[in-house]
C-alpha cells in the first residue's frame, strides 16, 4: 500500500496545488492551461517512467 502512495501522492499532489492556487486567485485565470499542460505532459509521463523503470521485470503482470 505504501508503494502505491509513493508513486500516485505526488502526481495527486501537483493537481492539488494547482486547485488550491486557481481557487485562492494566486494563479492568473491565463496560467492554468499552462500548469494543466505540465501536469499532463511532463509530470505525468515521467512519474509513469520512473515507476516503471523500479519496477523489477520479474514483477511484472505481463507474462507468457
Amino acid at each position: 500500500m505504501a508503494s502505491i502512495l509513493a508513486v500516485t501522492v505526488p502526481f495527486f499532489a501537483l493537481v492539488l496545488c494547482g486547485y488550491l492556487g486557481a481557487h485562492s486567485r494566486v494563479l492568473p485565470q491565463s496560467a492554468i492551461p499552462g500548469l494543466n499542460a505540465f501536469v499532463l505532459y511532463f509530470a505525468l509521463p515521467c512519474m509513469l517512467f520512473r515507476f516503471g523503470a523500479g519496477t523489477p521485470f520479474a514483477q511484472s503482470s505481463i507474462r507468457r
